[in-house]
């Protein structure tokens, strides 16, 4: 009765202007069946190609790569990395065989086109490569010192580290 208590406060946030929300209970108390259940209880049509047969995940999430149009994806889940196959066995063993497609996008030789990620229902990954996926997609944004070549977030952040520590003019005490 929780689990089922927990969908329908899962599903309620879905529609809700929040949208999403934790689901933070304890170990072994079926976190993960629920989040199966979110997915598969927020259908939408077979992919467009018709090939897969598997079910997209409703909602406005898109992919976004550099220089390309937004893509509409399915669910990402984060977890650690001793979660990953976990999370895979248990979609594919409470949902009907090509139900769901999975993508566990992890480890080098992982593909990070957009549509290839958008055409699963589900993508797994680690927070060890989404923090290495956002630094990489950020640093072209940073600023570089042209005395040492360290990079920085921003104007700010150089104009300081040029005041006090680095170049010619540098206060350093």
């Amino acid at each position: 009765p929780y689990q089922r208590e927990g969908l329908g406060w899962l599903c309620a946030q879905e529609e809700g202007d929040v949208r999403g929300g934790i689901l933070a209970d304890e170990m072994g108390m079926g976190k993960t069946l629920q989040a199966i259940a979110l997915i598969l209880s927020r259908p939408r049509e077979s992919s467009a190609n018709g090939t897969d047969g598997s079910v997209k995940a409703r909602g406005k999430a898109k992919a976004v790569g550099k220089g390309s149009e937004p893509v509409d994806g399915g669910t990402l889940i984060v977890v650690p990395v001793v979660a990953l196959q976990q999370w895979r066995t248990e979609v594919l063993k409470w949902t009907a065989p090509g139900t769901l497609s999975v993508l566990i996008y992890h480890g080098a030789k992982r593909e990070a086109l957009p549509a290839a990620l958008a055409s699963h229902d589900i993508v797994l990954t680690t927070y060890s490569t989404l923090e290495y996926e956002y630094r990489t997609a950020i640093a072209p944004q940073q600023v570089t010192c042209e005395y040492c070549k360290r990079r920085f977030k921003n104007d700010q952040k150089l104009a300081f580290h040029l005041r006090w520590f680095c170049g010619p003019d540098a206060q350093r005490s």
